[in-house]
């Protein structure tokens, strides 16, 4: 069927057909999401594992290695990470791209079902991991109180957010959860009078169980009542700080008065636990709420909900509060994807008037124009139907698009204009104008499609980012050319004039200067070839001396400040740095928040995670309307930090943020994996890394994922010393756990003894400090010089006779000022018990106070101390060291990482790239192999680079796949081989042009880069079909080879370069990169533009000489 002669015959039904495409698209759009970036399915799950009072290596031996081996079982799995920390495990999950996670979740939830952990682990709890974890919003809430201190206000502004704020917030829809930072950790504290205790016969322990008693609320069982029967409830809880004040406690019998908890105390009252946090926003201490999204809920309505609430609260007449936004998705996507609708319309815009200075016309230029609107719309309703959201990328492929929406409106509109001017009339020149071009059209927008198929057979995160970048373009497209063949051709018949159309002296001008030119390059085609030959080359090298990075570097506002102080280091000095330093940087004239937060641990708290009080990160927001950019401001917090700097410091990071890292979708700079079984080693491994990736020019902010906590105590057996004194290792281990056993002493610290109480509906912990081994105070030299060692017959006998659990049976009697049953009679100290007596025979230790039993006492048994001086015959070396606050595993060994950032004016590939030459120097090195060579451990490069390595892997393969398809496809356009190769001609000066255009720019290749050269692939070859196929047609008509080449030239220069200058205008905003985010597809544009300019001149040369060199002088075939 002839599209363009039915379109021109039924014009009422191609304008209802637009109307109806127009009206869908509307109510598309009103229903389509706005978001940052397309919905990313990552195959990410975690799993969270409490155990409480546990340290890291209990962790890992009794949780993560055993939830790790379960996880191995799983299908799909591909990587497996895990930290151990105090008290919980979290163990991150990789599955193949592939993975249906709803399935994964439910696979894993039954192999937990299967899992026998030890007692005390809590249940395995899976969250899923996702870009939504990230906070959607947060803000610092502040409220006036009169008449209170700092730590006052603290405590009832945290009251005042729990009881009405955090309630309100919780319940607007589309929020899923919302939680506090920097707000007091609020508790009633109760301060007994030691005196009045001993005075009542009372202990603390007394006090607290008594309260505990008092505080019964609950259904005791059923009663009858007549003929009926009723359920029968105790008790009532303490409610409110006064109940709690006089709560009985005991009867004075002497008095005959009650003694209640307010006369035994000297103070009852509120205090704050978390006396070494703090969160301070512009220097004034203030709380901090984020919220979190659901996962189906749309950001910027769910932001806009959220400001409206928060507005309502401020906005009380019964009290005087405000609030200060430090994070917010929904602004930021709403200036991307507005920047992106900005460049989408001053875009068309300039592309308009470039139709109207070429055609000088009205008429012809609205009908192209309204081509624009109708294929955007159009492109709305198809979106809304696969699901695709509104978000920068998807919007960006609408920018990219724009331009070439109107091509082939331009060719027919042209070829129709050019048939009115040879006398053809309305009717005529629009079914023949568009039906003669229809052919060369289709084709051109099915190459262009073509480069965008081989995206939807890629995986991981160039498919999940660019396949709605893809998916538009080609909605767009596929729309224009419908536009193009129906709704052009049956307006022009109705409204372009039939007079004779006056002579375009311009136009005829250009087209002689381009005969003469063409001409010259036909007789010298050796020297053109060599010319584009050599500039190939040199954009080449120019473009590849800059490296790669994965994605462009964005200017978005965001500096974070991340500050570790020395192991130990007092938080009055962490708070003095801190105060100091967030001091200058609001000084800085384009600075908006400055939020400080020392002891912070973020999500990590969920699962009993503590702060540090020598850790403080800072979080510096700059204006919108800055004149720094945020690097700029980031070097010169850097400067202030350098004046700042104590002796305290450990190590500073200065990052300005990104929000694909944040995001979670993108590992920047420098990784180093080092992969070992000895915790220690690896510790001085992955130091010993660290210095050589920080001698790297280019490097900053090198750091090794090793955590240190507190110092640990090691003792490392010298087993030659210790075999030749009777004893092995493990009597040595033996000898520590009888004796923390003998003394009934924990390994792990004792717990606060709590009880809770409700005052004004919130629940709080009552708390009485406890003292219990306040005076066990000695150097861990002195106390493993206590510990005696014994061979293992002995040993063996000492643990069979604690194992009894005989109270009356002591191995060592512990004798120490200031602890309970203190007898100054005796020596002070811990020692073995005298009295102890050894029966080789019966293996047996006993008691005996009998001066004549001859059986030898156990003292006199002892092979000697633990610790006696770390002497060359000592059979264990004590040495102090650092501890680990982590232990991390990948499923099968422990490992750490080396991390490094890079410095904005290098590119991390030629950065990792020396760094990977370096690192490989020493790992060949007999150093390296002396101490590490043999014991197993391994190194592998991770981070950006790697994943640059991928990318250009995938783009590369994207890219050839892309080149056969655009052939394939013009090899149907044209019946031939021979001319498809002609055309592909262009492909390569479209990569001349992109890369010089970035090489002026001074940007790197990035993958938003190579996918534009990868999309030149499809458009430049427009031209080249546009004009191939008219010589052929030419040459059909029997016009000479020469002379059909330059006719056609000639003929179609003006539709050539309206619409190369259509696309390139209306890329111009998005090569500026204007507005927020607009760094993120501003190579796109500047290769796009860059590779068709070129392009298009050299094709209006190039492609006619290959023409020439590969056909002979007859007449083509009819195809």
């Amino acid at each position: 069927m002839n599209i363009a002669k039915y379109s021109v015959n039924k014009p009422i039904t191609i304008i209802m057909a637009i109307l109806i495409v127009i009206l869908l698209g509307v109510v598309s759009l009103v229903k389509l999401p706005l978001e940052l970036f397309p919905d990313i399915n990552l195959p990410y799950a975690v799993v969270v594992t409490t155990y409480e009072g546990k340290n890291p290596e209990e962790v890992e031996r009794d949780v993560t290695i055993p939830i790790e081996q379960n996880l191995l079982t799983i299908s799909n799995v591909k990587n497996i990470q895990s930290i151990s920390r105090e008290h919980f495990s979290m163990i991150i999950v990789e599955f193949e791209q592939s993975t249906n996670m709803d399935t994964a979740y439910l696979e894993m939830n039954e192999s937990f079902e299967r899992l026998n952990l030890k007692s005390g682990v809590g249940n395995p709890m899976i969250i899923k991991f996702d870009p939504n974890m990230l906070p959607l919003m947060m803000v610092s809430v502040t409220r006036k109180w009169d008449d209170a201190n700092d730590n006052e206000s603290l405590i009832l502004t945290t009251e005042w957010i729990k009881e009405d704020v955090l309630n309100r917030l919780e319940r607007i829809p589309g929020v899923a959860s919302v939680s506090l930072s920097g707000a007091s950790d609020t508790e009633i504290q109760v301060v007994l009078n030691i005196e009045k205790l001993v005075l009542h016969e009372l202990t603390q322990e007394d006090v607290l169980r008594i309260i505990n008693e008092q505080n019964i609320s609950g259904l005791a069982g059923v009663v009858p009542d007549g003929g009926d029967i009723r359920m029968l409830y105790i008790g009532d809880k303490i409610i409110g700080l006064e109940a709690l004040k006089n709560t009985p406690i005991k009867y004075d019998s002497n008095s005959g008065k009650v003694i209640t908890l307010q006369d035994l105390a000297d103070s009852i009252g509120f205090v704050n636990a978390n006396v070494n946090q703090y969160m301070k926003i512009n220097g004034v201490q203030g709380i901090s709420i984020a919220l979190y999204k659901q996962s189906d809920a749309g950001i910027t309505d769910t932001v806009r909900a959220i400001k409206n609430e928060l507005d309502k609260i401020v906005k009380s007449p019964n009290y005087e509060a405000d609030y200060i936004i430090l994070y917010d998705q929904g602004e930021y996507i709403e200036q991307s994807v507005g920047s992106v609708l900005e460049n989408l319309v001053v875009g068309g815009i300039l592309a308009v008037i470039i139709l109207y200075v070429f055609l000088r016309k009205i008429g012809p230029t609205l009908i192209v124009a309204i081509s624009m609107p109708i294929s955007v719309i159009g492109t709305f309703s198809l979106m809304y139907f696969f699901d695709i959201s509104l978000n920068v990328v998807s919007m960006g492929g609408l920018a990219l698009g724009i331009g070439m929406l109107v091509d082939n409106s331009i060719v027919v509109i042209e070829n129709i204009y050019r048939l009115l001017s040879s006398g053809k009339s309305k009717k005529e020149a629009a079914i023949i104008g568009a039906s003669q071009v229809a052919g060369a059209i289709t084709a051109s927008s099915l190459t262009t499609i073509a480069v965008f198929l081989p995206i939807v057979f890629l995986e991981g995160l160039t498919s999940e980012i660019f396949m709605e970048m893809a998916l538009t373009v080609t909605f767009s497209l596929l729309a224009s050319l419908i536009i193009a063949l129906s709704l052009v051709p049956s307006i022009s018949a109705q409204v372009l004039s039939e007079q004779k159309i006056k002579e375009d002296k311009f136009a005829k001008r250009l087209q002689n200067y381009y005969e003469s030119a063409l001409r010259f390059t036909l007789n010298k085609k050796a020297l053109t070839m060599l010319v584009v030959v050599i500039l190939l080359g040199l954009s080449t090298f120019l473009a590849l001396r800059k490296g790669f990075e994965l994605f462009p570097r964005t200017d978005e506002g965001t500096i974070n400040i991340s500050i570790e102080m020395k192991k130990g280091t007092s938080f009055e000095t962490t708070a003095s740095l801190t105060d100091a330093i967030v001091e200058e940087i609001m000084k800085l004239e384009d600075y908006e928040t400055v939020s400080a937060e020392i002891g912070g641990t973020g999500i990590l708290s969920l699962f009993g995670a503590t702060g540090s009080t020598d850790s403080a990160s800072i979080t510096v927001l700059l204006k919108d309307k800055r004149k720094l950019t945020t690097q700029e401001v980031a070097n010169k917090i850097v400067e202030i930090i350098n004046e700042k700097q104590t002796e305290d410091v450990d190590k500073v990071t200065v990052e300005a943020q990104s929000m694909m890292q944040s995001s979670g979708l993108l590992n920047s700079g420098i990784t180093i994996i080092v992969r070992g079984d000895d915790i220690f080693k690896l510790r001085d491994l992955a130091n010993e890394l660290a210095t050589i990736v920080s001698g790297v020019e280019g490097t900053k902010d090198v750091k090794s994922s090793y955590s240190q906590a507190d110092d640990v105590i090691r003792i490392e057996v010298n087993k030659e010393n210790a075999i030749k004194q009777g004893v092995t290792e493990k009597n040595i281990l033996d000898a520590i756990t009888n004796f923390y056993l003998s003394l009934g002493l924990s390994l792990t610290p004792q717990e606060t003894d709590t009880l809770k109480v409700v005052v004004n509906g919130n629940e709080y912990e009552v708390t009485v400090p406890s003292n219990q081994f306040a005076n066990f105070n000695m150097d861990y030299s002195v106390f493993l010089s206590i510990i005696q060692v014994f061979d293992s017959k002995v040993t063996q006998a000492i643990s069979n006779k604690l194992n009894e659990k005989d109270e009356n049976f002591e191995l060592y009697l512990i004798n120490i000022e200031g602890l309970p049953n203190f007898n100054p009679t005796l020596p002070q100290g811990i020692y073995i018990n005298p009295f102890l007596r050894y029966d080789e025979t019966l293996n047996q230790v006993y008691v005996s106070y009998n001066r004549l039993d001859t059986k030898p006492l156990l003292f006199n048994l002892s092979k000697g101390p633990i610790y006696d001086g770390n002497t060359p015959d000592s059979k264990a070396i004590i040495t102090k060291e650092p501890g680990f606050a982590t232990i991390t595993r990948d499923g099968k060994s422990r490992f750490l990482t080396v991390t490094a950032g890079i410095d904005s004016s290098y590119t991390t590939s030629k950065v990792s790239s020396e760094v990977e030459r370096r690192v490989n120097e020493y790992l060949a090195s007999k150093e390296f192999k002396d101490k590490y060579g043999e014991s197993g451990y391994t190194i592998e490069f991770a981070g950006e680079n790697e994943e640059i390595i991928k990318m250009r892997r995938d783009l590369t393969y994207a890219g050839i796949v892309a080149i056969l398809l655009v052939f394939m496809v013009m090899a149907i356009q044209f019946q031939s081989l021979k001319y498809p190769f002609i055309v592909m001609f262009t492909v390569p000066l479209a990569f001349t042009g992109g890369f010089f255009m970035l090489a002026i720019a001074g940007l790197p290749l990035t993958m938003v880069a190579i996918v534009g050269l990868i999309i030149l692939i499809g458009v430049v070859v427009n031209n080249g079909i546009v004009l191939i196929d008219y010589i052929n047609q030419l040459r059909q008509e029997g016009k000479d080879l020469d002379e059909a080449i330059v006719e056609a030239g000639k003929t179609r220069l003006r539709p050539i370069l309206m619409t190369a200058l259509t696309t390139i205008l209306a890329l111009i905003p998005m090569a500026l990169g204007r507005g927020e985010g607009g760094e993120l597809l501003q190579p796109l544009g500047l290769t796009t533009i860059g590779g068709l300019t070129y392009a298009t001149i050299l094709t209006l040369f190039v492609v006619p000489i290959m023409y020439k060199v590969f056909t002979r002088k007859k007449k083509v075939n009819d195809n």
